[in-house]
């Protein structure tokens, strides 16, 4: 299969970079980070920590940055 992705100069460079540092081509690359994406996805879903009760929660969704307001209010 073939997909054409545009990507910015800067970008384009890092990647070209890498795969010349690395020794692979721009497709390995592609193909490996899609792949390691796959498998920390699993492993985050699998994770006990996600498993927990409470943490599908209706709890506000900016708590950890804003605690002092619902904690103590304005």
């Amino acid at each position: 299969m073939t997909i054409n992705l545009t990507l910015n100069n800067k970008d384009f460079k890092k990647l070209e970079n890498i795969a010349k540092n690395t020794g692979k081509s721009i497709q390995e690359l592609a193909s490996n980070v899609l792949h390691q994406y796959s498998v920390d996805i699993e492993r985050i879903k699998n994770d006990p920590l996600y498993q927990m009760e409470g943490y599908d929660s209706n709890a506000p969704t900016d708590l950890a940055a804003n605690h002092d307001y619902y904690l103590y209010g304005k």
